[in-house]
């Protein structure tokens, strides 16, 4: 007999809801440190990665059979729209990204995250506030869809 390897309804809800207390978490922070104006390529691209992986297994998890049923009884309100939150939440991530890839500077496809100091060390580059404001913005919008 094989190895049971199929992901349970139960379980994909709580790795959703791990996911959007992760982003919920890590939005904020790239908030206040976009509005600091100490928001570095660094922080950006880390916090992609961590959307990026967070909302593949969340769109993965989110097909599994009978995780809205297992949702809605996990919170106790039988009748909440459990997909179009999840959505909502969805498309903000969507909207983050290609804010992002359309503003985060590059040359030739390439990003223009770090510089190198005289001594031939890096240096990370650091956004200001109002570089970033359009970030801030869907940043935002994220937060406001994760309760």
């Amino acid at each position: 007999m094989a190895f049971p390897t199929s992901v349970t309804a139960e379980e994909a809800y709580f790795t959703i809801l791990s996911y959007a207390r992760q982003i919920k978490q890590a939005t904020a922070s790239q908030i206040a440190l976009a509005q600091s104006g100490t928001c570095s390529a660094a922080d950006i691209l880390n916090y992609m990665t961590l959307l990026a992986s967070a909302n593949g297994s969340m769109q993965q998890n989110s097909a599994v059979t009978g995780v809205a049923a297992f949702a809605q009884s996990a919170i106790g309100n039988p009748s909440f729209d459990i997909a179009g939150a999840y959505s909502a939440m969805s498309t903000a991530i969507g909207n983050v990204n290609s804010w992002l890839h359309t503003n985060f500077p590059a040359s030739g496809g390439f990003l223009q995250a770090v510089s190198f100091n005289t001594d031939g060390s890096q240096a990370a580059r650091v956004f200001s506030a109002a570089t970033l404001s359009g970030y801030i913005t869907q940043l935002q919008a994220l937060a406001a869809t994760i309760a």
